[in-house]
């Protein structure tokens, strides 16, 4: 069963699309379409722009690609289980998941553990879903030739603690499970040390109440 973080803003995205969009069936531009294809987690705006982008054209690699660590971890830790719990996650968003490519970032925000953005349809009007990013500092190989193995690792620790400058010498030094496997490979093409955002979890927009509204309140309150 899909965590509560996980199935709720479904809900939330699919009645509010719905209602914004009817019975719109329009598919993202081919430039927006890539991002599932070609993923960006360069920034929280990015990753989640690729992950909206990547549930509407039905791209589910990539959505479990855009989540966090710690997040996978909730949902099993593997694409496999991931795929077995998406169905409840689609059921609860309903046909207008093919939509949310539509969404927009409206304003970002500190979250919890990272960066908040809040995405709607409209940035003169209320925002719909916010997306938690966290930042994960990764290494990986690229391997050369035709096999295109990309073993790698995430890391705790910040990026600094791997490597120094000294004048015009660079260096890095890293003990990983990562670099006994890239050193197995049939040549190396890259090596990239670097930070990535990841989704921590999803937001529902909760409107704040209304003064007018919350006065009145107060007020049957005190004729209690």
């Amino acid at each position: 069963m899909l965590p509560a973080r996980f199935a709720l803003p479904g809900r939330v995205l699919g009645l509010l699309l719905a209602a914004a969009l009817g019975t719109s069936c329009a598919s993202p531009p081919p430039e927006l379409e890539a991002l599932a294809y070609r993923p960006d987690f360069s920034r929280p705006e990015e990753t989640g722009r690729t992950f909206l982008v990547s549930w509407a054209v039905h791209a589910p690699k990539t959505e479990y690609e855009a989540l966090s660590e710690a997040w996978k971890d909730e949902v099993g830790g593997t694409l496999d289980a991931y795929l077995l719990a998406r169905p409840q996650l689609q059921a609860e968003v309903g046909w207008i998941s093919s939509q949310a490519w539509r969404l927009q970032p409206i304003r970002t925000e500190a979250g919890a553990e990272g960066v908040l953005t809040w995405w709607g349809l409209d940035p003169e009007r209320d925002p719909v879903l916010g997306i938690e990013c966290v930042p994960q500092n990764y290494l990986e190989f690229e391997e050369a030739g035709a096999r295109d193995r990309t073993p790698g690792s995430y890391f705790d620790e910040e990026l600094e603690q791997f490597y120094g400058i000294e004048g015009s010498l660079l260096w890095v030094e890293i003990e990983d499970s990562a670099v006994r496997e890239a050193s197995r490979l049939d040549g190396i093409r890259s090596i990239k040390l670097g930070t990535e955002w990841k989704i921590r979890r999803l937001i529902p927009w909760d409107p704040p109440a209304d003064e007018d509204d919350a006065g009145a309140d107060a007020r049957a309150g005190n004729d209690a």
